[in-house]
């Protein structure tokens, strides 16, 4: 347990967080060794024993001094549904990628292997949330959506703080013509979060720093960001992208976690 990997913003420190990678853990192989998230391909195939799961999310709950049976996750699938927790229940199969709550003492979190998370809190720590930002669930603005969900629960903007979790960079990011076209298409603003890449028809996206400026566009109290690449850092993150790009697509899933 002391060599867990947990990343922190200081602009939540009255906050229980951390955004977690894959140190410390007691997986074996491939999901070595904090995973927790069991299967792959949408519940298709199993990569790691439940119990293991299970005893790494104590770990991460342990390392935060949270007392709680386990971490509440949603099914997650690449969307901009928001789920908002008043009183405590099974989250694992409903479908969302944001979670808000008012609740104390419920830790809420998010799964990622590349993909953007974020955590939330208002300036009085009474209502935390997290969001999980792929490409689609930016797209679809999950992000700028989560802030909605705080206004809707009476918490201005101004009164709310964000930071963005450890994700794959723009230098580890290629993407082909028709994901260029498709940003492109919905804003030409996005035409910022694209270079060239060495291959003809191809671009690097910047698929953090839209979430980042989207949110420092939002007005909100603050907006912080742990700006490491999970890709290229192989020894503290899982990454579906560096496991396919090696040939053996298995890959743990790191989780981030804020409670109130």
């Amino acid at each position: 347990m002391n060599n867990v990997t947990c990343f922190k913003s200081s602009a939540f420190k009255h906050v229980r967080h951390g955004f977690f990678g894959r140190q410390g853990g007691v997986s074996e192989g491939l999901v070595s060794s904090l995973n927790c998230y069991p299967y792959i391909r949408e519940k298709t195939q199993q990569i790691d024993e439940i119990s293991n799961v299970h005893q790494n999310r104590k770990i991460i709950l342990d390392t935060l001094n949270i007392n709680a049976d386990d971490v509440v996750t949603a099914n997650q699938v690449h969307g901009d549904t928001i789920v908002t927790l008043h009183e405590q229940k099974p989250m694992d199969f409903i479908d969302a990628d944001g979670v808000i709550t008012d609740i104390p003492n419920l830790p809420i979190g998010i799964l990622t292997a590349d993909c953007v998370p974020i955590v939330y809190s208002d300036i009085h720590h009474k209502v935390v949330g997290v969001a999980h930002a792929g490409w689609k669930g930016t797209f679809l603005d999950i992000h700028l959506k989560m802030i909605d969900k705080f206004k809707a629960m009476g918490i201005p903007s101004a009164n709310i703080i964000a930071c963005i979790g450890p994700s794959i960079q723009q230098g580890s990011y290629e993407v082909d013509q028709d994901f260029y076209d498709r940003f492109i298409s919905k804003n030409e603003r996005y035409r910022l979060y694209f270079y060239p890449s060495v291959r003809a028809h191809h671009y690097q996206f910047d698929l953090p720093r839209i979430v980042y400026d989207d949110l420092m566009a939002a007005n909100l109290h603050s907006v912080d960001w742990v700006r490491l690449d999970t890709v290229t850092h192989g020894a503290l993150f899982f990454s579906h992208r560096r496991a396919t790009l090696s040939g053996t697509p298995i890959t743990g899933r790191q989780l981030s976690v804020i409670c109130v």
